[in-house]
C-alpha cells in the first residue's frame, strides 16, 4: 500500500533528489536506467528517517544499494525455466488484438522473412537488440546482460515496441 509522502518528506526527498546522481556515477550506473528505482528508494528512506540514527544521505544510500544488490541477485540467480523467459512471441500484442508478434514478424529466429528488415527499421537500435534477444528466446537475465540495462528498461522498451508495432499494422 502507497503512503503519501508528508510535505516535511516530500522537502527532504526534493532537498537531497542529487543523490541518486550522485549515486550513479559512484557505482558507474546510467542514471537514466536506475532513476525510478532510485527515486522510490529515496521516498522510502524519507518515510523512514529518523534524524537520531544518523544521516538522510547515508540512509538513503543504504536503501540504493539495497535496491541495486536486489536486482543484481535476481538477474545472477533466474534459472533458465519458461516463466523466467524475457516475452513470447505468441504473446497477444495488446488486449484489442488477435496479433501477435510472431505473426506480425512472419519470421523465424535466423530473421528471414518477407517484412522482418521494414519492422526492424521501425526500432532505435536498443530495441532491435532486444527483439533479436527475444527472437532468440533469452532468459531476462541473459537479455540484461545483453543489453546492459534494468529490468525495467527493457519492459519499457517492449510496451514501446508494442506501440510501434500497432501503428504499423494500421
Amino acid at each position: 500500500m502507497l503512503i503519501p509522502l508528508t510535505p516535511e518528506q516530500q522537502k527532504l526527498v526534493a532537498d537531497n533528489y542529487n543523490l541518486i546522481f550522485g549515486f550513479c556515477k559512484k557505482y558507474g550506473l546510467d542514471s537514466e536506467d536506475w532513476h525510478g528505482n532510485f527515486a522510490i528508494c529515496l521516498c522510502n528512506a524519507a518515510q523512514n528517517y529518523n534524524s537520531s540514527q544518523g544521516t538522510f544521505a547515508t540512509l538513503a544510500y543504504k536503501y540504493m544499494l539495497n535496491d541495486f544488490h536486489r536486482e543484481h541477485y535476481l538477474q545472477q540467480h533466474q534459472k533458465r525455466n519458461p516463466k523466467y523467459l524475457a516475452g513470447s512471441l505468441d504473446e497477444l500484442i495488446d488486449e484489442d488484438s488477435n496479433s501477435t508478434f510472431g505473426e506480425i514478424l512472419g519470421c523465424e529466429a535466423d530473421f528471414t522473412g518477407p517484412e522482418v528488415e521494414e519492422i526492424l527499421s521501425l526500432f532505435t537500435p536498443r530495441q532491435q537488440l532486444i527483439l533479436r534477444a527475444w527472437l532468440e528466446k533469452c532468459t531476462r537475465s541473459e537479455m540484461i546482460k545483453l543489453i546492459n540495462r534494468t529490468p525495467t528498461v527493457i519492459w519499457q522498451e517492449r510496451v514501446r515496441m508494442k506501440a510501434k508495432v500497432l501503428a504499423y499494422g494500421t
